[in-house]
């Protein structure tokens, strides 16, 4: 055998060495990978699902620690190096951005854009949070109130900042606002003028019983009864309201003084009158320049009168120098000006004609209704009642000269 022989010889067998141990080695692996796919074992870097989950090498949950996909893992993250943190939000130009998450990597997303409600984006960075802010100034602290046009204003949050709002209008429970500078409150508290002192007091306005009462915490003159609804006079009796007959009451004018400027005056005596009568049930019209309807109508005071009593009234700014029983800016007639006395509504007296304008007075026997105080005579015992007839003032008066008031509270019938 040549050298040439022997060389290919070993090649041969070399070769043949080397396959048949190939061929074990393969055939090993082999049986490994069967082995693996039938223990559902998932192999990490052969590109195969090994263990038919659908999840192939890293991700496959099963090589989470295998070395090669720690790796994996960390060239991942870095990927995301300097992305936010999810839930953290921040300001982008007055924008509140949030951080979302996202995959791979959380991102920044816009939510509130603070310009729109004209405030400005603030971060918090202690917890991470951005808020619109606004740009206001707070005029008041929670919980204080004020008076505005009479209302009540309280203090609470109002775009962003503290400020005034209507809570409660007053009027509408005729109330005033009051404001309390210690405590920095205002509330709605009733306003009271009282018009009468004494609970359950009665008195006789016109016709009308009227009882003071307590009305939203102040007392008031409340209408009882109207006593001309049954034809009779409002009298007071011990004190009650009560309505009686006219019949048994007589009184007239007894004294009239039209004397200089603002010297006017008028004498009313009662002649008879029932129990408990009060003269706040009585009235002086006066009908001006011959008038149909009273130019001017004048209440009598609270008085309670009983037979043969005298009640002055005058003028205010009355200067004959006797002291009257009530003053009255309204009471100014002249000389052709009628003059009705009315006990509920009824005709007790009149001087004059009413509807007649005699020119300057009504004049007649010496006797004139201008510039002259005139007395009633002794011998009058009532009053004249027909302010339709004629007027003749001689018949049942007597003058005395302007401005005289020498008898004035003292008129007394004949004996």
């Amino acid at each position: 055998m040549t050298a040439k022989t022997m060389t290919l010889l070993v090649l041969v067998m070399t070769w043949g060495t080397a396959c048949a141990g190939g061929n074990t080695k393969s055939n090993t692996n082999n049986v490994n990978n069967a082995n693996n796919v039938n223990n559902n074992i998932e192999i990490c870097n052969d590109s195969l699902d090994n263990d038919g989950d659908g999840d192939t090498d890293c991700d496959d949950s099963e090589c989470v620690s295998a070395a090669n996909c720690q790796t994996n893992n960390v060239n991942n993250n870095n990927n995301c190096a300097g992305a936010c943190t999810a839930g953290h939000q921040q300001c982008a130009e007055n924008v509140v951005q949030t951080c979302m998450a996202g995959d791979p990597c959380p991102t920044w997303g816009n939510t509130v854009n603070c310009s729109e409600t004209s405030a400005t984006c603030t971060v918090n960075d202690v917890d991470h949070t951005a808020s619109c802010v606004a740009n206001c100034t707070d005029e008041c602290a929670s919980g204080e109130s004020t008076c505005v046009n009479n209302e009540v204003h309280t203090c609470g949050s109002s775009g962003g900042c503290m400020a005034f709002s209507l809570d409660q209008d007053c009027a509408l429970t005729d109330q005033i606002c009051e404001y309390n500078a210690l405590a920095q409150e205002a509330t709605c508290v009733t306003s009271c003028v009282p018009g009468c002192t004494t609970e359950g007091e009665d008195q006789c306005n016109g016709t009308i019983i009227e009882s003071c009462t307590l009305v939203a915490g102040c007392l008031q003159w409340v209408t009882e009864t109207d006593c001309a609804t049954q034809s009779k006079s409002c009298q007071l009796v011990a004190g009650s309201g009560v309505c009686q007959t006219v019949g048994s009451l007589n009184l007239f004018i007894s004294e009239y003084i039209e004397g200089t400027s603002n010297n006017k005056g008028l004498e009313i005596f009662v002649m008879s009158a029932p129990g408990g009568f009060n003269l706040s049930s009585c009235a002086i019209e006066i009908y001006s320049n011959g008038a149909t309807t009273a130019s001017a109508t004048i209440a009598l005071a609270s008085a309670s009168m009983t037979s043969g009593g005298k009640f002055v009234i005058c003028h205010s700014q009355w200067a004959l120098g006797y002291t009257c029983n009530q003053l009255v800016g309204n009471l100014t007639f002249n000389g052709n000006d009628a003059v009705r006395l009315a006990c509920s509504g009824i005709t007790m007296d009149i001087i004059g004609k009413i509807g007649e304008d005699p020119g300057l007075s009504w004049t007649a026997g010496g006797v004139s209704t201008i510039d002259a105080t005139l007395r009633r005579k002794c011998g009058t015992i009532t009053g004249d009642t027909n302010g339709a007839d004629t007027f003749d003032p001689s018949v049942d008066w007597t003058a005395a000269s302007v401005d005289d008031v020498s008898n004035l509270g003292a008129f007394l019938p004949c004996k």
